[in-house]
C-alpha cells in the first residue's frame, strides 16, 4: 500500500529527511521533526544543511545485508524547488562511507548550503 502523501510542515521547520525504501518503486522521502516521523512527501528542499551517516548502522547493514535508516540530511526546509545545475548525490553503504557526488565520487563536506529531494535523487549545492 502506498504512503498517505502530506505536504511537507511549514518553511522554516528544522527537520530531518531520509529516502523511505518500504515505499519502492514510488521514491518517497520521511520527514522527522521532534523525533518522530511527521509527513512523507516526494521531493523537498532544505538549506543549512547537515549530511549525517550513522557509524552503527552502517556498519550494521553492511554485516547483515538489512537495511536501516542511519543516512539522514538534516535542515531548514523550504518549499521544494527542482535543481537547476546542482550536483547530483548518492549514498550506498556497501560501496561508500559517505554521500558522494554521482560525478567525481568525492565525498560531499558534511555541511552543504542546500539539498533537493526528488524523485531522481539528491541534488545539492555547496
Amino acid at each position: 500500500m502506498p504512503p498517505t502523501l502530506t505536504g511537507p510542515p511549514a518553511a522554516g521547520t528544522r527537520a530531518r529527511a531520509y529516502r523511505n525504501l518500504r515505499w519502492r518503486p514510488t521514491v518517497v522521502y520521511s520527514i522527522q521533526a521532534g523525533g518522530r516521523v511527521t509527513h512523507h512527501v516526494t521531493d523537498l528542499t532544505l538549506v543549512d544543511v547537515t549530511v549525517t551517516i550513522r557509524a552503527s548502522g552502517q556498519r550494521r547493514a553492511r554485516t547483515t545485508g538489512h537495511r536501516n535508516v542511519h543516512a539522514f540530511v538534516t535542515g531548514t526546509l523550504q518549499p521544494a524547488r527542482p535543481p537547476g545545475n546542482w550536483h547530483r548525490a548518492t549514498y550506498n553503504p556497501h560501496l561508500h562511507d559517505t554521500f558522494v557526488d554521482t560525478t567525481t565520487l568525492q565525498p560531499l563536506p558534511a555541511q552543504l548550503a542546500v539539498v533537493y529531494l526528488g524523485a531522481d535523487g539528491m541534488f545539492y549545492l555547496r
